[in-house]
């Protein structure tokens, strides 16, 4: 239950302008944060005409990665709590050996300061 609660937790100071941002940029740094990616700089001036957001803000971007990162791992060590004595079809084991690459490969990237740099 009380992990339930900090996930909530996390998904509402997730809900930050900076925090849907990141959730949206999470394919495109992948490896670590980079302002000046001209990809980057085209979606901060698109976002900026429709919603306020300021350079403060974008200077927090890497912590709100790491924070999109950490909820999406929660997610997927939850949705993998399975029992492990299943007898599951061949697909659904290719898509478990996916998620477990994903845990693992999100896991990581928790555990690295990659994210932090700029």
């Amino acid at each position: 239950m009380v992990a339930d609660e900090r996930l909530t937790a996390l998904q509402k100071l997730a809900e930050h302008p900076a925090g849907y941002v990141a959730f949206a940029l999470r394919d495109l740094f992948e490896t670590g944060v980079d302002l000046s990616n001209p990809s980057f700089r085209a979606f901060i001036r698109g976002y900026s005409e429709h919603y306020s957001l300021d350079e403060e803000l974008i200077s927090h971007l890497p912590t709100f990665m790491r924070l999109a990162n950490l909820i999406t791992y929660a997610k997927l060590v939850r949705a993998m709590d399975l029992a492990n004595d299943q007898d599951y079809p061949e697909a659904y084991t290719s898509l478990l050996l996916k998620l477990e690459n994903w845990i693992h490969n999100y896991k990581a990237s928790l555990l690295s300061d990659k994210l932090l740099a700029e």
